[in-house]
Parts: structure tokens; C-alpha cells; sequence
């Protein structure tokens, strides 16, 4: 097909606003929704010869050429902010014409009073009809011409078909249907819950099923500016927009991948933030240019209670939007999402999409019956000490420099047992010499404490040595130590019946069920975490494996097994007891001969006993 053909091919597939409203116009008498607008808008007198271009989600949906003076340039109140053109007529039929001054104070406010913008109350009813796949069968092109662009606009399944009343004499495009009413007004089917509804809905779920947490660690803050507006923006979307009406309240910057920014009064500020402040660090990137802005660090204080979002919560928020009580347009819901409300008041509920922001230590969220990292080391750790084996940490592992805002995700047997977000630019991430070469993240001071510094180069030829030194990719040696390891019986699982517990570097539970085994660090044993790649991890040339093989009796001195076994353990050895039979002296002969740069060095120590 000729690039003319094609051309022509996608101009037909264009349909006309003729054919629109013969089309749409019944479908929306029958299934739209009826909504009065509301609230004020923003505009200022077009400039005759001026493109306007209507922008939403970084996509031009309208193009207009104001041909008047007369013609009125409106600010839609969105989360893009976007411009739209109306005739003198059609300004007078949607909008009271008598405008009001801006009053709000800041830099942003006076550019738009230099532009001409002033306030109109708008007026007028609506029908809207949220568009579906079967609809989009009769706008096969995916475009349409309307009145008031030069270009048609694009239509997409979740996008709004608008007309006003009473004519029906055009439709148009929206993709924010809730712009038309800045109280709430629901639409069919796709309810814009109000904050009162959230409350009395969700806040007994809260304090049956949420996590309570103590909020810990500090955040960068400065004071607000009256009339500044602050998006808060998380991977790119506009959670929440305030303008700040006041010389009190403060700006917070959340230490997430996103560092989005959100706005406090002043008497929230405080109750959930200490009022002594320090400067920035000089060890915070760009502190310079944050010390300049006004920002400092505060400490947190509060607590809060968070529940996870599932898929049987949205069918009340069918939306997937709410109302909060500090930002002018809704906030956006979904599974996996985190309804926050603040203990022990429980007045509002917002949302938030990262739940280990609230708590820098590594706090962990999750429903009753997961065992905390305090129980699990006043339960375990006896056992440990009594029947743990001692293994001495050596070797070298792979490590880069983490990403601040990366998530690492600690993967075996295809299960994630570890998920952190890096909220630096100094962690490592670690890459282990197991079959699965899961990797997982260190901060900088547990990376030091635990490796020699500096790395080594990988050397190597071939495309995976390659691509291990694109990423980033270092040798660094183990410091020297001994950890305590203990396997986990089936027994121990009635402690665990969730198969769940919390360990402080994963902002989730690791799993835990008979066949794992439990690590902790000595001679401090401060944590308690779970591997299941035991003995390929901590296992090396430096680890002597040492086989028990006990033999027939003789008429011999006996040998105390348990306190050889102990010194064994003791120096870092990985002890067997095993019995002299075919099978397990084949395996010490494999063991013993074994080919491989990282088979161990085995000791195979006959003894016997005596039947008295």
C-alpha cells in the first residue's frame, strides 16, 4: 500500500461529529450520567493567531487556533493542568462571565495573574458515558473530529464521551470525568468515594486486620510558601496536588524510590514530627542546594495503622479513586495499594503504594500469626546455640553498587524471600554462589563489616563476564567470622504456624518451613534470618568437611565424639556423622576427589565404640 493509500485509509477510519452523535447521543440518554458542574476555573482571553494544545498523560489530544479575541483560553483543574479553547458563545453558555481575582500569593499565582487568568464560576449540566471495548468497534481508527479542534482527538477504552444539556448537539472527549464536578459528583457505575464513605467503610478493617507501626527514622522538611502547589508524584502519576493556603504548614519529602513531596499544616506536622531540628547532612546528595531550599531533618514520631488492599476491597471503591483531606483532586486506589489511617485517632484514611516508608528499620507488614524478629530469637536462638552448627564465613562473592530506588528482589526456587527498596546511594548488592545466584542488598556499614574492601576485577572471557562488569560487578573478599545455623524440624513449624516471620532488611515476611535453616551472626546474634542455600553459600575451600565414620567395635580406648565433634564445629568445620557402610565411603571418595574449584577439603576420621 502506497503511503498516499494508507493516508487516505486512515482518514476514513476517522469518524465525523455527525457520525458521533447519531451513535453516542442514545447511548448516552440511556446509560450516561447527569452532573451539574460545579467549582471554578481558571482562564484568561485567547490571542488571536495562538495554538493552544490540550496535553493529558503527555499526549496532545486537541489542537486549537484561536481565530477571536474573544475567545477564552480555560486551566482544567486535572492532574495535567491542561488547556482547552471556547468560543465567546460557548464561554457564556458554561461559564458565569463575571471573573474574580486571584488572591493566592507565590511566585506560580503571580505568573498567572501576569498572563490574565481570573476565576469563573462555571454552570450548566452534563451527560458522560465511560467508553467501552464493544464502543470502540464503531471507532475503529480510535479518533473522531469535534467543534473545537483543528485535529480529531483520540478515543480509548476508560475515556469519557461527553454532550451538554439539554441540546445534544455535540460530544466530546474526557479523560478526567471527575474534572466536571469538584465535589465528588459520582458516575455511573465508577463512584468517586467521598472521605466519610472510606472511614465508615474501611476504618473498622483497619483496626481489625491492619499492622500497627511505629513510625521511626527522619525526613527532610521546609517551610511551605503561600499559594506554591505541591504534587506529589509516585513512578510518574499525580497522587495528590495541595496549594498552600497558609505560612505554617510544611513541606515533606518522603524517602521512597520517588522522593515525592506532600504538604502538612502546621498542627499535623507536629504531632507526627519532633519540633528540634538538624541542617542536612553534608552527606546527603545535593545537600548544598536542600540546605539553600530550607529544608532540614526532622524526627518521626506516631503511630500509624496500614492495611493492604485486595481486589475484593475495590468493589467498593469501583473507581479506583477516593477523596482525601489534603489534596483538590481524588486519590488513586488499586490492589496492592496501602490504606493508612493514624493511631490512636483513626479521623482519616489516605494512601500510599510503598508501606516501608513508615518504618526505617525494616519494619514489616503483615496480617496476625507472623512471628516477629524478637520472638523469633527468644524462641530460637536457645536451640541454636544447643544444636546449631557453627560455620566459619569465607570466600568471595560478586557485589555492584545498588541503585537508590531499585528493588531487590532475593529469589529461590522461583519464591521471593526478600524484597528491599534501596533508599541510598551507598548499599551493595550482593550476588550468592548458590544454584539459584540470588542476590540481595547490604547497606554500606553491614556491606564493610562483612567484605574486604577494595574489590577485585571480574576477569574472564566470554559474554556473561562481560555483562557482570557492564552491571557494575566486583569480586570482594568475606571477612572472617562464624555464623550459627540450625535446621528447622517440623516440630519447630508449630512456633511458626503462618510459615512467616520478619527479619529487618526485607519489607516483607521470609518464608519458613521444615528443611530451612535458620542463620544468625556470631558471637552478637542480634538477628535471625533464613536460608535455604546453606551450604553453598556459606560452604568454601576454607570450610573443612569433616565425616564421622563409625567402624566395628574393638577392644580400644573410646573416642569422646561429642567434644571433637564441638571443637570441630567450634573452628568452622561442616561436621557429618555418618556410619561405615559401602555408600557412605563412596561418598567420601567423591567428596575427597572431587574436581571442582569449590569442592571442599574433607577430613575422614574413622572411630568406634565399645558395647558394653
Amino acid at each position: 500500500m502506497s503511503f498516499t493509500e494508507e493516508q487516505q485509509e486512515q482518514e476514513l477510519s476517522i469518524r465525523s461529529q455527525k457520525e458521533m452523535c447519531e451513535h453516542f447521543i442514545p447511548i448516552l440518554q440511556e446509560k450516561g450520567t447527569r452532573v451539574q458542574k460545579t467549582g471554578l476555573r481558571l482562564a484568561r482571553p485567547g490571542r488571536p493567531g495562538e495554538e493552544v494544545l490540550t496535553i493529558v498523560n503527555g499526549e496532545v489530544v486537541a489542537k486549537t487556533v484561536v481565530e477571536e479575541s474573544t475567545s477564552m483560553v480555560i486551566r482544567q483543574e486535572s492532574a495535567d493542568h491542561e488547556f482547552y479553547v471556547l468560543t465567546k458563545e460557548r464561554f457564556e453558555k458554561h461559564y458565569n462571565t463575571e471573573g474574580t481575582e486571584i488572591t493566592e500569593s507565590g511566585p506560580s499565582w503571580d505568573q498567572l495573574r501576569l498572563r490574565g487568568f481570573k476565576y469563573f464560576q462555571r454552570k450548566g449540566e452534563l451527560l458522560i458515558y465511560q467508553v467501552s471495548e464493544n464502543d470502540l468497534e464503531f471507532v475503529t481508527g480510535g479518533r473522531f473530529e469535534v467543534t473545537f479542534s483543528a485535529t480529531p482527538i483520540g478515543l480509548k477504552v476508560g475515556d469519557y464521551l461527553v454532550t451538554g444539556l439539554p441540546e445534544l448537539s455535540e460530544v466530546w472527549m474526557s479523560k478526567h470525568a471527575v474534572i466536571y464536578n469538584d465535589h465528588g459528583q459520582l458516575f455511573q457505575g465508577h463512584e468517586v468515594r467521598t472521605q466519610e464513605d472510606m472511614c465508615t467503610h474501611f476504618i473498622p478493617m483497619l483496626k481489625e486486620k491492619g499492622v500497627m507501626v511505629q513510625k521511626t527514622g527522619k525526613r527532610l522538611a521546609r517551610p511551605a510558601v503561600r499559594g506554591e502547589e505541591v504534587c506529589t508524584v509516585v513512578n510518574g502519576e499525580v497522587m495528590a496536588r495541595t496549594t498552600v493556603k497558609d505560612d505554617t504548614s510544611m513541606v515533606i519529602r518522603q524517602e521512597s524510590a520517588d522522593h515525592e513531596l506532600y504538604v502538612l499544616g502546621e498542627e499535623k506536622f507536629f504531632q507526627n514530627y519532633d519540633s528540634a531540628a538538624r541542617d542536612v547532612e553534608e552527606s546527603e546528595p545535593g545537600w548544598r542546594e536542600l540546605r539553600e531550599r530550607g529544608f532540614k531533618l526532622f524526627w518521626r514520631k506516631g503511630k500509624v495503622l496500614i492495611y493492604e488492599v485486595t481486589e475484593e476491597d475495590m468493589k467498593f471503591v469501583p473507581s479506583g479513586k477516593f477523596y482525601g483531606t489534603f489534596t483538590s483532586i481524588p486519590l488513586p486506589l488499586q490492589p496492592g495499594y496501602w490504606l493508612v489511617t493514624g493511631y490512636p485517632e483513626c479521623r482519616e484514611i489516605w494512601v500510599s503504594n510503598n508501606a516501608g516508608i513508615y518504618n526505617d528499620h525494616g519494619q514489616l507488614f503483615q496480617d496476625q500469626g507472623v512471628r516477629t524478629q524478637e520472638e523469633m530469637q527468644e524462641h530460637f536462638l536457645p536451640l541454636m546455640k544447643q544444636c546449631g552448627q557453627k560455620m566459619l564465613r569465607a570466600g568471595k562473592r560478586l557485589a555492584r553498587p545498588a541503585r537508590r530506588g531499585e528493588e531487590v528482589l532475593t529469589t529461590i526456587n522461583n519464591e521471593v524471600i526478600v524484597k528491599t527498596v534501596v533508599l541510598d546511594d551507598t548499599s551493595m548488592v550482593i550476588q550468592e554462589e548458590s544454584v539459584d545466584r540470588e542476590v540481595y542488598a547490604l547497606s554500606a556499614e553491614h556491606f564493610e563489616a562483612g567484605y574486604k574492601l577494595p574489590g577485585t576485577e571480574v576477569v574472564g572471557d566470554g559474554p556473561e563476564f562481560a555483562e557482570l562488569r557492564a552491571r557494575g560487578f566486583k569480586y570482594y573478599e568475606k571477612s572472617a567470622g562464624l555464623v550459627l545455623v540450625y535446621k528447622v524440624t517440623k516440630e519447630d513449624m508449630k512456633f511458626v504456624p503462618r510459615g512467616k516471620f520478619q527479619v529487618p532488611f526485607s519489607i516483607i515476611p521470609q518464608p519458613l518451613q521444615a528443611g530451612d535453616h535458620l542463620v544468625t551472626k556470631l558471637p552478637d546474634c542480634k538477628e535471625i534470618f533464613m536460608s535455604r542455600n546453606v551450604e553453598e553459600v556459606f560452604r568454601s575451600k576454607e570450610n573443612l568437611e569433616v565425616h564421622f565414620a563409625f567402624a566395628s567395635p574393638l577392644s580400644v580406648s573410646l573416642l569422646n565424639v561429642d567434644s571433637e565433634l564441638e571443637g570441630l564445629r567450634t573452628s568452622g568445620a561442616m561436621v557429618r556423622l555418618t556410619c561405615g557402610t559401602r555408600e557412605n565411603l563412596l561418598r567420601l571418595k567423591h567428596a575427597w576427589g572431587g574436581s571442582s574449584p569449590r569442592a571442599p577439603s574433607v577430613l575422614h576420621i574413622s572411630c568406634h565404640t565399645e558395647i558394653g
